[in-house]
């Protein structure tokens, strides 16, 4: 079943208030541990991270949202004590499948049959492709696509979440062996990826109020001019 081409639904947001939200996010270091973030906010900032890119839309991820204080205070000394695990409103850890096995790629099919009303019967040489395409990947090259899928998502949560005005910290340098402990994650069947301290900045924090450094848009883009010779 294929939808007609529409417009975009609504007014996009201006330049200026999505380079505001850019600036005002930051990698937040103290949060207050008092300030919930709403269920009403947060159950969409979950749908929006559901809807992240994902080559073929495979989406090989998982996010554990971890709320039990118990469990966070394990992660916490397990992440060089850093106080973003335990203080802030929400914690989520992002997993990754180490391989992409059949099983996924029919889950994926079965879901598209459903939205999409399709026929599982013409959908055999799309399974056979990306079928071919994992197969093509040995173990630690499927490990390396899924993390990237996962870094996907990671991305649309921070520029997201602070369009919805959370803030977040997102983090690595871990102990990845203990967090898979504690979480107790088949390795088999989910990896950690890295993480996400969700919530609001306390003021507090010193690094809310420093300028945002970044390398100058001319440097960081660079133009390949069109009349390049091939």
């Amino acid at each position: 079943m294929r939808l007609p081409l529409m417009a975009c639904p609504m007014n996009p947001l201006s330049s200026a208030s999505l380079l505001e939200s850019m600036q005002w996010r930051y990698a937040c270091k103290r949060f207050q541990s008092a300030q919930i973030i709403p269920a009403e906010t947060l159950a969409a900032l979950r749908e929006l991270c559901s809807l992240a890119p994902s080559s073929y839309g495979l989406q090989p991820v998982k996010i554990l949202d971890i709320q039990d204080p118990q469990l966070r205070s394990l992660l916490r000394k397990a992440a060089n004590n850093k106080s973003q695990v335990t203080d802030a409103s929400h914690f989520w850890v992002l997993c990754h499948r180490p391989v992409i096995k059949a099983a996924d790629i029919d889950a994926w099919l079965e879901l598209l049959q459903k939205k999409r009303g399709e026929k599982a019967a013409d959908q055999t040489a799309y399974r056979d492709f990306l079928w071919s395409k994992m197969q093509s990947k040995n173990q630690p090259e499927q490990n390396c696509w899924a993390a990237r899928q996962a870094y996907l998502v990671l991305g649309q949560l921070l520029a997201q979440a602070a369009l919805l005005g959370i803030d977040a910290c997102p983090m690595e340098g871990f102990d990845y062996d203990a967090f898979q402990q504690i979480l107790q994650l088949d390795a088999a069947e989910w990896v950690i990826s890295c993480a996400a301290a969700l919530g609001y900045r306390d003021e507090t924090d010193e690094w809310s109020g420093k300028v945002k450094v970044r390398r100058p848009v001319t440097d960081f883009f660079e133009t390949v001019p069109r009349d390049v010779p091939g």
